[in-house]
């Protein structure tokens, strides 16, 4: 199927894994590979509810892989997430945490942070965990 980025990318990530496609399809829940040779090809979609199991078994970033499956079969639903609730990779949700744990015990006005105070928590923050 010309375009397809989901099966491509897939189709990638399976090389990538070292992993078989039995292996894989074992992992994600369905009882057989052709059902992942049918979603690389763009004969069957990659259902929604099934993406956490295909980042986990081919050790891929889950918010990724979704919003490559939003991009491409549900544009205008991937527009209201980026505009009211961003789809965070799990990198950014662990500087998000980490923030959030650091701020804990202060007050999280947005007016009252300064640009400075966030350069300086980035680098301490960086500091301690890279």
């Amino acid at each position: 199927m010309k375009g397809n980025k989901i099966g491509s990318f897939i189709e990638a990530a399976i090389i990538v894994s070292g992993k078989t496609q039995a292996l894989i399809a074992k992992e994600v829940g369905y009882e057989k590979a052709n059902n992942l040779s049918m979603i690389k090809s763009g004969k069957l979609l990659l259902p929604v509810d099934k993406v956490p199991a295909f980042a986990k078994a081919l050790g891929i970033d889950e918010a990724n892989l979704l919003t490559l499956v939003l991009e491409e079969r549900y544009p205008s639903l991937l527009e209201i997430f980026k505009k009211h609730a961003e789809i965070l990779t799990e990198d950014e949700a662990k500087v998000l945490k980490a923030y959030r744990k650091a701020k804990s015990e202060e007050s999280l006005d947005p007016d009252n942070i300064r640009h400075a105070d966030m350069s300086k928590f980035f680098q301490d923050l960086a500091n301690k965990y890279i």
